[in-house]
């Protein structure tokens, strides 16, 4: 797909691809107060709050594995997500966990009380799944191709 950059706001000049990649909040809460006007904008940001929502675990069995989120005890705020094998028992702790069986890169905005923080610690762990490093360089290209691999992503 080729993707509209955006004119306007804190992240004009980037698409949205790119977005997601520096400033997930942003987009997921652009998306709440219905920002993008254009038709292509609108279509590109449909697209993109699904697969943002449904990326499939980087593992050749994926049905064996799970994402298991991390709420921090003290604060009820995202921690962190771990991929773990499905039969591997509940995490035990005082850290509440939940279970999905694709990546939601919206669980900060989900799981446990708001913190903006919170996406920077997910955008870690994700880069760690996908690029082995978790501050791994994210330019356009690199945004761009993971968005546009449909194979990373759970069918609509």
């Amino acid at each position: 797909m080729e993707w509209t950059t955006l004119k306007f706001g804190k992240h004009e000049g980037k698409t949205l691809p790119q977005v997601l990649f520096t400033d997930p909040d942003w987009f997921f809460w652009a998306i709440e107060k219905k920002i993008f006007k254009s038709e292509a904008l609108k279509i590109e940001a449909d697209e993109l709050f699904w697969k943002a929502q449904n990326i499939l675990i980087p593992r050749s069995d994926r049905e064996s594995y799970e994402v298991e989120y991390f709420i921090h005890p003290s604060y009820n705020t995202f921690s962190h997500f771990t991929i773990v094998p499905k039969d591997r028992p509940k995490h035990v702790g005082s850290s509440e966990t939940i279970r999905l069986t694709v990546i939601n890169m919206r669980a900060p905005r989900i799981y446990g009380k708001y913190e903006k923080s919170a996406f920077k610690r997910l955008l870690k762990c994700l880069k760690l799944e996908f690029f082995g490093d978790k501050s791994h360089r994210m330019n356009q290209a690199r945004c761009e191709d993971f968005f546009n691999d449909d194979s990373k992503f759970a069918a609509k």
